[in-house]
């Protein structure tokens, strides 16, 4: 399952498989049904990526998958907002004035 801080579930989340040694790497979209099937995959130990619109990316690494062997993975993500804000004006060597922009992250 994949939801949010709150329990409610995220369909049109997007899972990716990647196997750091082979390069091998699949994603599928989750449809809120409960699973997200990874079909004919390569038994290996791999990183797991979970994404979705206004939520902060979650990453699992060391998944070991077998052959004819289902795993079950949830997730919960955690809502991310960010805001820019100028921390300040530069001049350059010319003596114009610039703006310099940061990201913040508001928890």
């Amino acid at each position: 399952m994949i939801s949010d801080a709150k329990s409610a579930l995220l369909p049109g989340a997007t899972v990716t498989l990647h196997d750091p040694k082979t390069g091998f790497s699949r994603t599928v979209t989750w449809g809120g049904d409960g699973v997200y099937p990874f079909l004919q995959i390569p038994p290996a130990t791999y990183a797991v990526t979970v994404m979705a619109a206004g939520f902060a990316t979650i990453k699992r690494e060391n998944i070991i998958l077998q052959v004819s062997a289902p795993a079950t993975l949830n997730f919960t993500l955690q809502g991310e907002s960010a805001r820019e804000h100028v921390r300040g004006h530069q001049r350059s060597a010319s003596g114009e004035h610039r703006r310099r922009f940061d990201r913040e992250r508001l928890q």
